[in-house]
């Protein structure tokens, strides 16, 4: 039968283990015969961390973190227990639009683990809440690099507008509410974080601590995935159009910036960045992977779906960019 015919959990460890060695000693093989790759690589991740991330996302984190360790989230469901699944809603929806990933994703995963969420709500909150951030697509993707900034308004629609019409549909379905703990759940959960977090200053100090230590995590992979890009774009014979999809694939930023340099006409540079913009790239989902580990969410899904957004963007863009283009 179907049982039988699963490797049994050993065996997959022993595979998941050999993967790993393997990776490892072709990875250390790359860096000590291109040393000069590898360091531009870490350094170019580095500053994307260091300049772009670091000071746009880490003050969201540390707030998000203070509404979490304060338990205001599940102090309102105490309050509000008829609209709980709508507000945890809205509190995932919005600073995952607004602020970019993984702010979604961690918020998504801390509500979905303490309950405010159903496990069918949480992933599909994950999927279209967790997104790259208005400030980085309009300054960075369509200033800098596609020099289009009046296409800034068009570009948020077709960003925006298909992963937030299954929020807007969630938001009008009640039977989500019958799901969420009862108040006095959210009185047990209070109680026992409010045991943790006594003070003023030791909420701030955790809530400092843990933005810091995603910070870390999301530059750990920000830095591998350069090392990676710097691999692919100077040592796999490819053609500039095919290595620039390549390096999209791996990292959104180092692959639109290398597009934003590169001689392909307007149209087709347009469709590939919105396109990236709208999948995220293999970075952003270790990044995402990261902070949900624990939570009952479907990475697999996430993945799926986040294919599936990105086909229906580039098929928006080619169609807007035709009419606008006439």
């Amino acid at each position: 039968d179907a049982y039988h015919h699963k490797s049994p959990p050993c065996l997959i460890k022993c595979d998941m283990k050999k993967i790993i060695l393997l990776f490892v000693i072709l990875f250390l093989l790359f860096a000590l015969s291109h040393p000069a790759l590898t360091l531009t690589g870490a350094s170019n991740g580095l500053m994307i961390w260091f300049e772009k991330l670091l000071p746009t996302l880490l003050p969201f984190l540390i707030a998000v973190n203070l509404l979490q360790n304060a338990d205001i989230f599940t102090s309102a469901l105490r309050f509000f227990p008829r609209a709980g699944s709508v507000m945890a809603i809205l509190a995932a929806a919005l600073p995952g639009f607004l602020f970019g990933l993984p702010v979604g994703a961690k918020l998504t995963a801390d509500f979905t683990e303490k309950g405010l969420l159903t496990q069918k709500a949480g992933n599909l909150l994950l999927i279209c809440c967790n997104q790259l951030s208005p400030a980085f697509v309009g300054s960075y993707v369509m200033i800098q690099c596609l020099n289009s900034p009046d296409l800034i308004p068009v570009s948020y629609l077709l960003l925006y507008l298909p992963p937030a019409i299954p929020v807007v549909i969630l938001l009008a379905r009640p039977a989500l509410a019958k799901d969420n703990p009862s108040p006095a759940a959210a009185d047990r959960i209070t109680t026992k974080k409010a045991s943790r977090f006594q003070t003023l200053f030791q909420i701030i100090d955790a809530s400092i601590l843990n933005g810091f230590e995603t910070i870390a995590k999301l530059g750990g992979y920000l830095i591998f995935f350069g090392i990676l890009c710097q691999y692919l774009e100077n040592l796999l014979p490819l053609s500039q159009t095919a290595n620039g999809c390549v390096m999209m694939l791996m990292e959104v930023t180092s692959g639109i910036h290398y597009f934003s340099g590169s001689a392909l006409p307007f149209f087709p540079k347009y469709l590939l960045c919105m396109t990236a913009l709208s999948f995220g790239g293999l970075c952003t989902h270790a990044q995402t992977f990261s902070v949900i580990s624990g939570a009952p969410l479907s990475k697999r899904r996430y993945v799926v779906a986040k294919t599936v957004f990105a086909l229906i963007t580039l098929l928006l863009s080619f169609g807007a960019l035709t009419i606008l283009s006439r």
